[in-house]
């Protein structure tokens, strides 16, 4: 039976008391269809909340994907640092190279062949440490590279004379001493190469 006002009056109902009814039962009946359309948009929603409630699901991922990059820019850092102290390195070994008198054309060459693994800077960061071993090293390593100064006993008395007198052969201008060093300079060799063409004919 439907809730009317004439089913009100059958029960015995004034028109008033009809009225007041009426208009509770419109009350009611309003609050529940609000909460109805409530529970519908509410209904309407879920699969957005769904949606993210599966991607807190995947934070998993989302942690070791952080982590991985984290990693990898802990690496960049390492690298880049690593760099700089190897310039850093490489400037100061240039310097005790030359300090121990390597000639000058093979310090570059002798710097890019070095090992600068088991090398580390000092506290300052500046320089390497244990310098005094590294030019030990530099003394016995690279002894062959070392320009040593002749003394004046080491020298021939007079350098041969060329123009006027006898010719050079080419086993006189290569003569070394009991050092195994030159006996001529590089300058009076090119001299006397220039000079004695019969030589290297």
């Amino acid at each position: 039976m439907s809730f009317t006002r004439s089913f009100l009056k059958s029960i015995g109902l004034s028109d008033e008391q009809v009225q007041t009814v009426m208009e509770e039962h419109t009350n009611v009946t309003d609050a529940l269809k609000q909460r109805l359309e409530g529970y519908k948009a509410d209904a309407e929603k879920l699969p957005a909340v769904q949606k993210k409630l599966d991607a807190l699901q995947g934070g998993e991922d989302f942690k070791a994907k952080y982590e991985e990059e984290h990693t990898a820019f802990e690496k960049y850092k390492a690298d880049v640092k690593a760099k700089a102290d190897l310039d850093v390195m490489k400037d100061d070994f240039r310097q005790i190279l030359t300090a121990e008198n390597v000639s000058s054309r093979w310090i570059e060459p002798i710097t890019r062949m070095e090992d600068f693994s088991a090398m580390k800077l000092d506290e300052s960061g500046k320089k390497l440490a244990d310098p005094d071993k590294l030019r030990q090293m530099v003394r016995q390593k690279y002894s062959d590279y070392i320009a040593t100064e002749r003394t004046e006993h080491e020298r021939i008395a007079t350098p041969p004379e060329v123009k006027g007198g006898p010719k050079l052969t080419r086993e006189d201008i290569y003569k070394r001493d009991d050092h195994g060093r030159y006996i001529l300079s590089t300058e009076e060799r090119q001299k006397a190469i220039a000079e004695n063409p019969q030589a290297f004919r």
